[in-house]
């Protein structure tokens, strides 16, 4: 018989096992996995004899005790034997007391019983030690045994559990029954060849403890599973802190979306900042240089059209010196609002060029599309409210609108200057013409058209040019 390394075993439980003052052997078929000071003393005196009971001993299926008699040595070994696991595998353990002048041995005495209650007793200690709850299920009988130590984890007394499956079976919560049911069979039907599950078992106190179960099946000669025998650790400290953990982590992950959309939030109301002028709120002039650039490169690449108004509030200088700053402001934001209600295609910009100056990109829209928008930007303006009569005029306040299109554009290269300078010289030619007009460069670029701001069922009929015309009417 072989004693092999124990060195994969915990070390506080081969503490426990070593402080047993009685003999106390691991075994396996024809190796003893483990023994004692005074195992090993057995041993060494009574081997043959010994081992002969142990290897008969592993045929028995529950926990049990046989004595073997010494008559050379007149003594007497009664062995405490049950089932356990060692190394992960099915093993016996052996608890050996050594009775000398065994003659009184049959008789009922008190001794006799008080020895073999506290070698039981001793048992159930090593396992309790061990922090587990130990069960062994022997099927030809149907019968469980449950340690005393799987009954007090539960809070349960020695008579209140039935030994029997259907009670364990009952005692599961109904939310993990399929899930016990499933990983069950499919060990006993080697679908998986490790029976290992956490689950929830209902204590006395109606409420339901965490559990970590491990088992290992044994086999007869015949191969078929005789019995399933393993431990239930108590692991609801670790389910709390588990729990704890997920709401941090939920909690973490809630704080970093939100954290995320502040920041995403605050990155655009940055970008909003950097591009739109503070007092009309409109795109300002580093973010019209920006979109006007985008939007030739577009063109250029789609083949389509693009127009370009440049407006300015007339007399705008005398009204300011006349109303001060403050209304002069106010004309600014009011002229701007009447712009961008005039702008209904998200595509489209508006903004503030300079001063008084403002700009609109037409996207995908020919000069008699633009012309239709500067007269729905100059009705707007006619119907604001609430501001002062023009000093020179003695009228509301008016525009002057340039239009420039790239299809004017000879130099397509220097197309974003050029269109700018375009719309730019139609503007100071409507000023020129008595102002509060539109007014655009012909295909010659020599001769220009005007368009006197008047009601749009009033206005003159303008000659369509060759672009498709993309904003509708129905829009404006």
């Amino acid at each position: 018989m072989t004693i092999h390394s124990n060195s994969n075993i915990p070390v506080d439980l081969l503490g426990i096992l070593s402080c047993i003052t009685d003999g106390v052997i691991v075994y396996r078929k024809h190796h003893v996995l483990f023994a004692n000071v005074e195992g090993h003393l057995i041993l060494e005196q009574t081997q043959k004899t010994l081992l002969n009971g142990l290897q008969f001993d592993e045929q028995a299926q529950s926990f049990h005790q046989f004595e073997i008699e010494i008559t050379e040595r007149k003594e007497r070994l009664i062995a405490y034997c049950l089932p356990t696991q060692w190394e992960g595998e099915q093993a016996s353990l052996a608890i050996i007391k050594t009775q000398r002048e065994y003659s009184n041995l049959f008789k009922p005495t008190k001794n006799t019983k008080d020895a073999v209650q506290n070698s039981i007793n001793r048992v159930d200690i090593l396992f309790e030690s061990a922090g587990d709850g130990y069960w062994d299920w022997y099927i030809p009988t149907a019968s469980v045994f449950f340690s005393k130590g799987w009954k007090q984890m539960l809070g349960y007394s020695e008579s209140d559990i039935d030994h029997s499956f259907k009670s364990w079976i009952s005692l599961i919560h109904p939310d993990d029954l399929g899930k016990f049911l499933i990983i069950w069979s499919d060990y006993m039907d080697n679908t998986e060849q490790h029976f290992s599950i956490e689950y929830r078992v209902l204590c006395k106190n109606k409420n339901y403890l965490w559990v970590e179960a491990h088992g290992v099946k044994d086999l007869n000669a015949e191969g078929e599973i005789v019995r399933l025998a393993g431990f239930h650790r108590d692991i609801s400290e670790r389910k709390k802190n588990e729990a704890k953990i997920r709401e941090y982590q939920e909690n973490l992950e809630q704080l970093v979306t939100q954290r995320t959309l502040e920041l995403k939030h605050a990155n655009q109301k940055l970008e909003e900042l950097a591009s739109q002028d503070p007092l009309t709120q409109l795109h300002n002039r580093r973010s019209f240089d920006a979109f006007l650039s985008q939007q030739i490169r577009s063109t250029q690449r789609n083949n389509n059209s693009l127009s370009l108004l440049l407006i300015d509030i007339d007399h705008f200088k005398s009204f300011n010196d006349e109303y001060g700053h403050q209304q002069g402001d106010m004309c600014l934001k009011s002229v701007a609002s009447g712009i961008k209600k005039s702008i209904y295609r998200p595509a489209d910009m508006a903004a503030r060029y300079g001063g008084e100056e403002f700009v609109v990109i037409l996207q995908d829209t020919d000069i008699q599309g633009a012309i239709k928008v500067s007269q729905n930007i100059q009705n707007n303006i006619a119907a604001l409210k609430g501001l002062p009569i023009n000093p020179n005029t003695k009228e509301n306040i008016s525009l002057s609108i340039g239009i420039a299109s790239y299809q004017q554009i000879k130099n397509k290269k220097t197309a974003e200057k050029d269109i700018i300078s375009l719309a730019d010289k139609a503007m100071y030619e409507a000023k020129k013409h008595g102002r509060n007009q539109i007014c655009y460069f012909n295909d010659d670029l020599k001769t220009a058209s005007y368009i006197v701001n008047k009601p749009l069922e009033n206005q003159a009929k303008i000659k369509k040019m060759s672009q498709p015309l993309v904003y509708k009417s129905d829009m404006i």
